[in-house]
């Protein structure tokens, strides 16, 4: 009897361990349910990213991104544009097909584009502009006056940068005849003489610059009050072209050139999967970030987001790194344990 009343007793008071353990296993079971069911558990195999124009450097980029991200099984896809005007539109229709872009600053912001997030900067490109003949007194604006200028076509951000330096020096449109040739044509117009001159908004890596930089009879503007445009916009940055460093032996540019650059940013959908976000991240490690003539190694990618906020993710990849499950799971694991 007294054995009976032992096991009993022994049976009472595990009851009370089993439910809680029995409620533990409820709730663990509900929240792997919901991490493996809700929202978007399993990246996607196939992203699309809007880049720049044919043969642009953006492009190029592009198709770097899609070598790098098919290492992990992702088919990237890179779409040509007319570039970051066009790459805003494309990735605000959530019926685009694309989730990720590159944008120049001062396109949008955080309330203009809400779905949007950046994963930081990733590049700087200068506003070049080149004109035909000995270089003229005066401003830049100045000379512009009454010439053919081409400023890309429209969807570029060149067109709004350049509209935006026209009313800025208090030039009236109507006084400049504004063309909308590729930055390829209209390298090829201005060394044929067919036009007066060029604004390009573009990394130093692009053809057309380095083509017009050593053309004979074509001048680089410098911009003599490159501290005020960045004192009035802080979107804009000052750097200088060295003299010679784009033909040491006959000293091309001749002496240094003071110039403004807006930074491109990589762009995202708020909903592209963490898993991917990561993968675009240490891709721009590998192709941006490398020395340029504008900055050392190691300058980009960087956690700067002046128009959009920048990406939950994107805060914790540039503050330790590639978070642990993704060191060590396939993607699509990895993705399923963060979640968890």
């Amino acid at each position: 009897m007294p054995a009976v009343i032992a096991r009993h007793s022994s049976r009472a008071r595990l009851r009370p361990w089993l439910i809680v353990a029995l409620v533990a296993l409820a709730i663990l079971g509900a929240v792997a349910w919901t991490a493996m069911t809700i929202g978007n558990p399993i990246p996607p195999r196939t992203v699309i990213m809007a880049t720049g124009p044919e043969g642009s450097v953006s492009e190029q980029f592009g198709d770097r991104y899609r070598q790098i991200l098919q290492r992990a099984g992702i088919d990237l896809r890179p779409m040509r544009s007319a570039g970051g005007v066009e790459n805003l539109a494309r990735l605000r229709d959530p019926h685009s097909g694309v989730s990720v872009a590159f944008l120049e600053g001062g396109l949008t912001n955080r309330d203009e584009s809400p779905d949007l997030v950046s994963l930081g900067a990733v590049s700087l490109e200068p506003l070049w502009i080149f004109f035909r003949g000995p270089s003229e007194e005066g401003t830049a604006a100045q000379k512009v006056a009454g010439k053919r200028i081409s400023i890309e076509p429209e969807g570029s951000a060149t067109r709004v940068l350049a509209r935006r330096f026209l009313a800025l020096n208090g030039l009236d449109e109507r006084s400049v005849e504004l063309l909308g040739l590729t930055a390829e044509e209209s390298a090829e117009a201005l060394i044929r003489g067919e036009i007066d001159g060029v604004m390009m908004l573009t990394s130093w890596q692009s053809p057309a610059v380095q083509k017009l930089l050593v053309a004979d009879g074509i001048v680089l503007e410098s911009y003599r009050r490159a501290d005020a445009y960045v004192a009035l916009f802080p979107t804009l940055n000052k750097v200088v072209l060295p003299t010679g460093v784009a033909d040491l032996r006959k000293n091309i540019p001749p002496p240094d050139v003071q110039m403004l650059a807006i930074e491109a940013s990589l762009v995202v959908r708020k909903e592209l999967h963490p898993a991917l976000q990561y993968l675009l991240l240490e891709a721009a490690s590998e192709v941006h970030g490398g020395p340029e003539v504008f900055h050392r190694a190691g300058r980009f990618p960087a956690p700067e987001a002046f128009d959009l906020p920048l990406s939950h993710h994107a805060q914790e990849f540039y503050k330790s790194g590639l978070p642990f499950v993704y060191r060590y799971l396939p993607l699509w694991l990895a993705g399923m344990a963060e979640r968890l």
